[in-house]
């Protein structure tokens, strides 16, 4: 069992993606880059790594989503899943989605 304190990830600032039609500006934009580039928040690098780490052991079959049932809550548990590789299966508690076990 681990958690994650708010937001561990963040997608990369636009200056981190190449570029083809030069310098970033407000004349480029919209730019939707092919795909979004995950980063670590600074701030909570150590507590990404504890739960990247805890997900990814061998006798880890699955993770449970017990985030906020909200959509925040969503995305930040959506987004830790995607950084740490994505391949285990995904389930949430019968309490957090207001259903009856």
């Amino acid at each position: 069992v681990t958690s994650a304190v708010g937001h561990l990830v963040e997608i990369q600032a636009p200056e981190q993606y190449d570029v083809k039609r030069g310098k970033w500006s407000f004349a480029n934009l919209p730019v939707i880059p092919p795909h979004f580039d995950l980063k670590p928040v600074d701030k909570t690098k150590s507590r990404l790594t504890a739960v990247v780490r805890q997900a990814k052991r061998k006798d880890v079959n699955a993770l449970i989503n017990a985030c906020d049932a909200g959509r925040e809550g969503e995305l930040i548990f959506r987004l830790i899943e995607q950084y740490a590789g994505g391949t285990k299966s995904l389930d949430k508690p019968c309490s957090a989605c207001g259903c009856s076990p």
